[in-house]
């Protein structure tokens, strides 16, 4: 008989732990507290401000949505969707050739995302390279490729110990620095890679990602950057959606939000959710949160914890 599994949000997360236990065999349920899959991945529709409300909403995302050449988790999962005609969620995924850092009122900043392929790419580097205008003083320099020499040459354990406990704008010495320098290597460093507040992002995260990124960039091959060729509910989302529920048998209930974690001893014996203004338990023999972390707190009661 089937092992029965409970996973409560249907984001990236809960999506790919159903994905996973269904390729194991479990009977699995997922419930999401909103009326949509995907969590805060999937494209919110808009109409565009002084349209009419009859206007077909046009697909809204959260952020550039890019899926570098270290991930691979993700993107072999993608792999495992099917759209038809022998083709993946993966096929969807397109390299990219540049990256622009754009700015106000002043000239965007380009950089190669992949390691040169000809002559041509290889000036446009050094081109490039050149051409930045970015206002750092030759100590900014000198001073980032000392930190980006520390990280690339600290040991595993100093990552675990230290800089998971270290903050990227404490580890940088931004308060010794320049505006630009804050703004470029510290701010602009956090925000576009791991969407953080540099005060309070971990250089072990940060700097793993940055880290990753320059290696990807300087090793030929793929690009170190892919993003999604069309709106992310378009090329993934509701791929994944259909396949989970019509070749895997995921059942999927929506506007069901988690209100209690409900314990027998030391083991959760039920989880109750709401739906319509009625609470109802559910029981499983296993049950996974796949939520955000706000969302969790509330559900951390007394004989949980």
């Amino acid at each position: 008989m089937k092992k029965k599994v409970i996973i409560i949000g249907g984001g990236v997360a809960g999506m790919s732990a159903a994905h996973e236990l269904a390729n194991r065999n479990y009977d699995v349920e997922i419930y999401e507290s909103t009326g949509t899959s995907g969590g805060k991945a999937r494209s919110t529709v808009v109409v565009p401000p002084g349209f009419p409300s009859t206007t077909k909403p046009v697909p809204g995302e959260h952020g550039f949505r890019f899926f570098p050449r270290f991930y691979k988790h993700i993107t072999t999962t993608m792999a495992e969707i099917p759209l038809g005609n022998g083709k993946t969620v993966a096929d969807n995924l397109t390299e990219t050739t540049e990256i622009k850092l754009a700015r106000f009122g002043k000239e965007s900043v380009k950089m190669s995302a992949r390691f040169p392929r000809s002559l041509n790419e290889l000036e446009e580097i050094i081109q490039n390279a050149s051409n930045t205008h970015l206002g750092l003083t030759e100590q900014d320099k000198k001073d980032f490729a000392l930190k980006v020499w520390q990280l690339i040459t600290s040991c595993r354990d100093r990552r675990r110990n230290e800089y998971e406990r270290l903050g990227w704008w404490e580890f940088l010495d931004a308060d010794q620095h320049s505006e630009i320098y804050q703004t470029v290597f510290v701010r602009g460093l956090t925000r576009t890679l791991v969407a953080a507040r540099a005060e309070t992002a971990s250089t072990k995260t940060g700097g793993n990602i940055f880290l990753q990124l320059i290696f990807d960039i300087t090793t030929p091959g793929i690009s170190s950057d892919r993003i999604l060729n069309g709106p992310t509910n378009d090329v993934w989302i509701d791929p994944w959606k259909k396949y989970l529920t019509e070749q895997k048998n995921v059942k999927i209930f929506y506007d069901h939000p988690a209100v209690n974690v409900g314990m027998s001893g030391q083991k959760i014996s039920n989880i109750t959710l709401r739906h319509k203004g009625i609470d109802k338990p559910v029981t499983a023999d296993h049950y996974i949160l796949a939520t955000p972390v706000e969302v969790t707190a509330k559900l951390l009661n007394k004989e949980l914890i």
